[in-house]
């Protein structure tokens, strides 16, 4: 899937439906600063407005992926859809600020031309507060690299969304290798797959490697009937998770539709 396409068509039908919506994470980021390579799509989205951006993006082919999660001590609420063609994931992550000062970036953000359509996007104050709450590495280092920007920059946001997609193409395309700490945690999974039933939310990590690997390898059905015997609450209790079980659900239930219909 092309990010930079699929991004013009979600951002359409939120205009379309009068979603008042604004970009964040690392698609944000490649508007202000350095474009990287990202999974997913992340908008700011008030409460108010979460069913009808739901609706939207739904009608563009994507499904939601588990329940909502809080996250930053319950200040954000994350909504995450999903779409897949074979093994390229796209998520759409749909964050709902749980209170006022969160609440006032939407009134704070900014409008950038991208080619013809005009876009929202997170201020960059806003940007850097909403990753610094998250504090995850990715986050930080985000934080460091927007550190020197100050207000938007005179540039070409089409070629900086362009070069997101790019990166994520290439990501995509590239054998992963894995490191020391993800071989370890790949070994754990390995042994979780005997006694599924076991595990705990402290194999969450281990469980999250091996999925993810299963799911770029095309093991969709055994990521799927591992699923199945994994307690439920240990997969809702962390988006990848619940991400990766939807998905292989859906992917085993769409390859059964056209199996029937052909």
């Amino acid at each position: 899937m092309d990010l930079d396409a699929e991004l013009r068509r979600i951002t359409e039908a939120l205009d379309g439906g009068g979603v008042r919506y604004a970009l964040a994470g690392g698609l944000a980021v490649a508007i202000y600063a350095t474009p990287r390579a990202t999974e997913d799509v992340d908008l700011l989205v008030a409460g108010a407005d979460l069913d009808a951006a739901i609706a939207a993006i739904t009608g563009l082919g994507f499904r939601a992926a588990g329940p909502p999660m809080d996250v930053a001590r319950g200040r954000l609420r994350i909504h995450r859809l999903l779409k897949f063609e074979q093994q390229d994931l796209l998520l759409v992550d749909l964050l709902v600020p749980q209170d006022q000062d969160l609440g006032r970036l939407l009134d704070e953000r900014s409008f950038v031309d991208w080619q013809g359509q005009r876009i929202a996007v997170v201020s960059i104050d806003g940007l850097s507060a909403l990753k610094r709450l998250l504090g995850t590495a990715q986050d930080r280092a985000d934080v460091d690299s927007l550190a020197p920007v100050r207000g938007m920059p005179d540039r070409d946001v089409g070629a900086a969304l362009r070069a997101a997609s790019v990166l994520r193409r290439l990501c995509l395309s590239l054998p992963h290798l894995a490191t020391p700490s993800e071989a370890r945690l790949l070994a754990r999974f390995h042994q979780l797959t005997t006694a599924p039933e076991g595990v705990t939310t402290g194999d969450i990590d281990a469980l999250a490697a091996g999925w993810r690997t299963w799911w770029r390898a095309g093991r969709v059905a055994e990521l799927s009937a591992m699923a199945e015997r994994v307690t439920r609450a240990v997969i809702d209790s962390d988006r990848r998770l619940a991400t990766y079980a939807v998905a292989a659900q859906a992917a085993r239930t769409d390859a059964a539709t056209r199996g029937g219909a052909a």
